[in-house]
């Protein structure tokens, strides 16, 4: 998927997610229920007015196109505006604290993205080493296999020249008996 195919599947996530959280703002008493439709329905608003602004910013700076990339951007800023509503609904929510949620996610941003070789590396290395261990296993019958085949062959040339023995020996006793 492309980032322009997922701008505008996060397009239309956005209006549904805006409408539904509108909806439930607007036309809902306030209850454990509203909150629990609240936060995932603006979690989903945000991350996914994100996505479109980040993958045009990105096309922008003439980055590459990582569509995965571009939605784990998306998340993390729906994350932290889930994050500051949660605390300001529990009235702890100040400038100090916006500013490490948004810090503490920037900075996981920056990890990941100086470091995915080696995210990559520690990933494909499992999953080649299950790949191998069961390919092992599979070579193992393989190599079974071919040697009961090669066996088998052996054992058909065994026949055949004694076959082909028995009739050159048959041929001489013709021969012996016309004599």
């Amino acid at each position: 998927m492309t980032s322009r195919q997922l701008s505008g599947l996060m397009l239309g996530i956005a209006l549904l997610s805006w409408g539904g959280l509108g909806y439930v703002v607007l036309t809902q008493s306030p209850s454990a229920l509203t909150e629990a439709l609240f936060f995932p329905l603006l979690f989903l608003a945000v991350a996914s007015v994100t996505v479109p602004g980040l993958a045009w910013l990105r096309h922008r700076l003439g980055k590459e196109d990582e569509p995965g990339v571009v939605l784990r951007q998306g998340i993390w800023f729906g994350l932290a505006a889930s994050i500051c509503a949660g605390l300001q609904l529990a009235r702890m929510l100040d400038a100090a604290i916006v500013a490490v949620v948004v810090a503490f996610f920037a900075l996981l941003e920056v990890f990941l993205l100086e470091r995915p070789e080696r995210w990559r590396s520690l990933w494909y290395e499992q999953i080649i080493r299950r790949r191998d261990s069961r390919g092992k296993g599979q070579e193992a019958r393989g190599k079974k296999q071919e040697a009961r085949g090669r066996k088998q062959e052996a054992r058909g040339k065994g026949q055949e020249a004694r076959s082909k023995r028995q009739e050159a020996g048959g041929k001489r006793q013709d021969a012996r008996g016309r004599k």
